[in-house]
């Protein structure tokens, strides 16, 4: 069997994470890159590309179904011989849209893990296309790092620097917790919005109201220090890159 992820470019994070990092982890445990399987994502890759492989995986992790992107999503759903998703809300979501059940497959983390700390300032990095989710909230930030200045060498700088990195929610219900896994990896503590894939983090991190948990985090900074490694053992096997690579690699499998 051998498997190509198409890979869009480093700034995005879901080609960093479903498509780099998967197939470097499936090339050491030697499943090379090859034609036998296509696994792609977005809106990118047009239907007489992905015919010539023999088999089709359609990685979904951004709700598309209602909009721009809607027919290309709801097409290239019915011509995959598997789905993929990120989170357990997507799975839904997609079933809702297309009658099909897909698998669900974590994001991977991408950093060291790092100790805890508690510098300087609320941060925000993300896409430019979550800069919408800030603005309620634009007073309390110190950082926001996005294109064109982000890298991945200044977002996990900026991530040590600050005291707390915020993460704001909106509609768009089936995203993966993969900046606060990030977070997290680098030691930092995390004020986040409600989102499904967030709730398993609520032990650990404030999930739920933005400013009240930003406040709460400005006046306990010792505490804000001791969740951060309470939660990077449960982040530790369940997200690292290997464990992730052998879910694509079952997935793959079955098809």
């Amino acid at each position: 069997m051998q498997v190509t992820f198409a890979f869009l470019r480093p700034g995005i994070a879901s080609s960093r994470l479903r498509a780099e990092i998967p197939q470097r982890e499936l090339e050491k445990l030697g499943i090379m890159k090859g034609r036998d399987i296509l696994v792609y994502g977005k809106h990118v890759v047009p239907r007489h590309i992905a015919m010539k492989f023999g088999k089709r995986v359609f990685d979904i992790c951004d709700d598309h179904f209602h909009t721009v992107h809607e027919i290309y999503y709801r097409e290239h759903a019915l011509l995959a011989d598997l789905i993929t998703v990120n989170s357990e809300e997507m799975a839904r979501i997609v079933l809702a849209e297309t009658g099909r059940d897909s698998t669900l497959i974590p994001d991977p983390y991408e950093s060291e893990e790092c100790p805890a700390g508690y510098g300087e300032g609320v941060l925000w990095y993300g896409h430019e296309s979550n800069l919408k989710t800030i603005e309620p909230y634009r007073d309390c930030i110190d950082v926001v790092l996005t294109h064109p200045d982000w890298t991945r060498e200044k977002q996990v700088q900026a991530i040590h620097d600050c005291a707390v990195v915020v993460i704001p929610t909106d509609e768009r219900k089936g995203k993966s917790a993969n900046r606060l896994i990030e977070a997290v990896r680098n030691g930092r503590f995390v004020v986040a919005g409600e989102l499904p894939a967030h709730d398993e983090f609520k032990p650990y991190m404030w999930i739920g109201d933005i400013r009240e948990g930003l406040e709460w985090a400005k006046s306990h900074p010792k505490e804000c220090i001791e969740k951060v490694p309470e939660c990077q053992p449960y982040i530790r096997d369940r997200f690292s890159p290997e464990h992730i690579g052998k879910l694509w690699l079952e997935a793959l499998q079955s098809i």
